[in-house]
């Protein structure tokens, strides 16, 4: 949720304009409630040049690193997990069903509503990604990969937020996450601050 506020006689910027389509399990909502009992604002459905880009369009020159724990891939340098599986967890996640046919991998579970060790369906977009990635927590998405026994690598998460491959991040695999789950996604960042920067000079005369 973003607010947007001008001082009064300034001009408001606008909210940008929708370039991709939703997936299909996104639903209509509201925020808030008025006097009248309508919504403060809702979800927009209008018609977009481009289709959304799934989690596996985004990611797919990536190699294959299995469960992440060869530690090393050359072309790609951050294309690892922020942290490692023991000997005791690996076998564990080898056993979870493979998401490539988008199937729901939860319906074996005590509590419909849970999102832990569940994989993110390869059609769907990444998730929000948050300053930790802790695939077993209940609420914060699908947190392991659809087909490769691990979690997201830290590469796949700066394409998630609009990162550059080539774009250097420092510190240690977990601080590039939190850096990474820290920042406002680079798509909407753009499009906000050409809109801001729209209304700051329309505003100059």
């Amino acid at each position: 949720l973003f607010l947007l506020i001008a001082a009064p006689g300034l001009r408001l910027p606008e909210a940008p304009a929708l370039s991709h389509s939703h997936y299909l399990a996104v639903k209509f909502r509201g925020i808030g409630k008025l006097c009248n009992g309508e919504a403060y604002a809702h979800r927009s459905f209008d018609p977009t040049p481009l289709k959304y880009a799934s989690s596996s369009e985004t990611t797919a020159d990536l190699r294959n690193i299995i469960d992440g724990m060869v530690d090393a891939c050359i072309p790609y340098p951050d294309h690892r997990l922020t942290f490692g599986y023991n000997a005791r967890i690996r076998p564990e996640r080898e056993l979870f069903p493979s998401a490539e046919d988008g199937d729901e991998t939860g319906k074996a579970r005590v509590a419909r509503t849970t999102q832990g060790w569940s994989r993110l369906s390869p059609h769907d977009p990444f998730p929000t990604i948050t300053t930790q990635l802790d695939p077993g927590d209940a609420g914060t998405g699908s947190g392991l990969h659809w087909h490769e026994s691990r979690p997201f690598t830290v590469l796949e998460g700066k394409r998630a937020q609009g990162f550059l491959d080539e774009e250097v991040l420092l510190g240690s695999q977990l601080d590039k996450w939190r850096s990474i789950g820290n920042s406002v996604s680079r798509h909407m960042a753009l499009a906000l601050g050409l809109k801001s920067r729209e209304a700051w000079v329309g505003g100059l005369g």
